[in-house]
């Protein structure tokens, strides 16, 4: 088994976990997504979004001290937990024969969210967003401000959609009894 990044199809059960490298190389070359990578007419999409990879963590980790990755990488980590306890309330609200056992993820995931994403906000306006200021770290603070704000968007969002998802499970199991 090869240690690999991992993107979640939260579109099928059981859940498909798909190479990150795939994800992007798919989102780059394919229209067809997610096809097999080792198919011959895959290759140069999949050396390409794989170096596209490669460089972009090559320049975070020459360019950067640990002050300032270290942080995103812990804001990652736990917006990733924040995302997998929202799949994991969503499938106990859907799943189990009673929604009260949706509390074992849904209180982890408000004090996770609450305490992670007041981090990542304060990293972005009192970290990165100053230091895109300074002429001399204008670059490193403009790429951490956007890989952190595109991080929050995008927790947000699923967030929101899962808070929505919510709602509609549990109004179809009080119409439903």
């Amino acid at each position: 088994m090869s240690a690999e990044l991992v993107v979640v199809d939260p579109f099928s059960f059981p859940f498909r976990e798909i190479p990150l490298r795939t994800a992007v190389r798919d989102a780059l070359f394919e229209d067809r997504a997610f096809e097999d990578i080792t198919t011959l007419a895959t290759i140069p999409a999949a050396a390409v979004s794989s170096a596209v990879l490669v460089v972009a963590w090559s320049y975070f980790i020459l360019t950067g001290s640990i002050a300032t990755i270290w942080p995103m990488f812990g804001i990652a980590n736990q917006l990733l937990a924040t995302v997998a306890l929202a799949v994991g309330s969503t499938i106990l609200l859907r799943e189990a024969r009673r929604p009260a056992y949706a509390w074992v993820t849904l209180a982890p995931l408000v004090f996770v969210a609450g305490t992670t994403i007041t981090a990542a906000l304060r990293s972005l306006f009192e970290v990165y967003l100053p230091m895109a200021a300074v002429p001399a770290t204008a670059t490193k603070g403009a790429i951490n401000a956007g890989v952190t704000g595109t991080l929050l968007i995008c927790v947000l969002a699923i967030l929101s959609m899962s808070a929505l998802r919510w709602r509609q499970i549990i109004a179809a199991r009080r119409a439903s009894s």
